[in-house]
């Protein structure tokens, strides 16, 4: 069965992965942010000081009104300059460009 299959190779990858890193998670509360790979749910974001997720390389999630919601930071590469940043530094980005 496919599934069967594919967590397999899920588990193998990650016992591969956990050679270089202390855990896989899917996702971590960090300082009242929200860590994920893809954005999450407005309605956990609510509750948290944003969401800091990658997956969607170039693009943002925009409000209604068409502005960028600025509770979700892109840390994609194609955002990030291809660079790691301070957490600091994403929050000046995003301050920036919400002005």
């Amino acid at each position: 069965f496919p599934v069967t299959i594919w967590s397999s190779r899920l588990r193998q990858h990650c016992r591969e992965l956990l050679k270089y890193v202390d855990s896989i998670s899917g996702m971590i509360d960090y300082k009242g942010f929200v860590l994920t790979h893809c954005p999450v749910h407005e309605s956990i974001v609510t509750e948290k000081r944003g969401n800091i997720h990658g997956h969607i390389h170039g693009n943002h999630i925009y409000l209604p009104s068409g502005e960028i919601d600025t509770r979700y930071l892109n840390v994609s590469a194609e955002v990030i300059g291809y660079r790691p940043i301070t957490l600091e530094e994403l929050l000046i980005k995003y301050r920036n460009e919400k002005a």
